[in-house]
């Protein structure tokens, strides 16, 4: 992630993306194999398994590109296909106008205009007897002549996710998004982190359970979020309050951060017959907070004990509001 940072520069606003579609390629056994789109003449200047590198040139302005693209060795399928793995990115050289008549020249060209577009994507499962695991990644930079007007410069993905045989479930997102100056100095940031975990009641507890016909069908449930806003990707000033009537304000520019965390969990002590009615068999409590980094007052929070939450939430600037993991609980009498 730093290194995307320092390869960001300021975008070029009557330039957007990369000079052809990302993902217009295969491979076969590692032998990568890339269309030459309509406009462009294109030239391969080195090639080996899971590997090529080309020139590619607009016949309409003579502006070159070297297009690099990265799979594995024995590499089957295509991107857009789910490739395991792949890199693909394009620098630009210092080409001049051209009438179309030109032929162009394949020696790679000489890097005169700052900026990258990239693109890179890695997709992993692993199958068990007792679970499947997956990690999702993509990272797309656009810098400099590649940047794209309302677009990040830089967007980081990631899932991590795991579900087992015995119905417990774990997922963990990450979204970064950030604009970057000429010196790579970061001028806004987008950031949603979000995980939650799932799991029958009692999976973790040992004894104390006096009435557990109901354990592994009623569940337990955690989910903690965080949303940053900063910069350029904070737009207008605003303010936003707790349930509790605490609050901040901020100005456009500022950096403004929320996080939640909420749980759900059943007590296996106090889980007799006779306590379930009054609510003793299922333990809620949520805390949420408030904190512009940009002034010189403190964070806020609030904490409850007898709700997950989100109390409330502020969709402006902080996107869609989370909400918590269903879970099945049975409070019947049990008569």
């Amino acid at each position: 992630m730093s290194m995307a940072y320092l390869l960001a520069v300021a975008p070029l606003p009557a330039l957007a993306g990369p000079p052809i579609a990302f993902d217009g390629w295969s491979a076969s056994n590692g032998a990568i194999a890339a269309g030459c789109p309509a406009g462009f003449q294109c030239e391969v200047i080195g090639a080996s398994n899971g590997f090529m590198q080309r020139n590619i040139t607009s016949a309409a302005t003579g502006t070159s590109y070297v297009q690099t693209i990265v799979a594995g060795p024995n590499a089957n399928g295509s991107p857009i296909a789910g490739l395991p793995f792949s890199d693909e990115g394009f620098i630009r050289g210092g080409g001049s106008a051209s009438t179309g008549s030109e032929i162009p020249d394949p020696s790679p060209p000489s890097i005169a205009v700052s900026g990258i577009a990239d693109k890179q994507v890695i997709r992993l499962q692993n199958s068990t007897a007792n679970a499947t695991q997956s990690f999702d990644y993509r990272a797309l930079i656009q810098t400099g002549w590649a940047a794209e007007s309302g677009v990040p410069n830089v967007d980081i993905r990631q899932s991590i996710s795991e579900t087992s045989n015995t119905n417990k479930q774990f997922e963990a997102t990450t979204l970064i998004q950030s604009n970057n100056d000429v010196n790579g100095n970061q001028t806004g940031l987008r950031l949603d982190y979000e995980t939650y975990f799932v799991q029958p009641q009692g999976s973790d507890q040992r004894g104390g359970i006096e009435d557990a016909e109901n354990q592994g069908n009623n569940q337990e449930a955690n989910m903690v979020v965080l949303r940053q806003r900063s910069g350029d990707m904070l737009t207008s000033s605003g303010s936003a309050s707790l349930a509790n009537g605490r609050s901040i304000s901020w100005q456009a520019g500022d950096s403004v951060a929320t996080t939640w965390f909420g749980q759900r969990m059943s007590l296996g002590g106090d889980c007799k017959r006779e306590n379930r009615p009054r609510m003793r068999c299922q333990m809620q409590h949520g805390f949420q907070s408030l904190d512009n980094a940009s002034d010189n007052s403190q964070q806020v929070s609030e904490m409850r004990p007898s709700t997950n939450g989100p109390f409330t939430w502020w969709s402006n600037p902080f996107g869609p509001q989370p909400v918590m993991p269903a879970t099945r609980f049975d409070n019947s009498s049990g008569d």
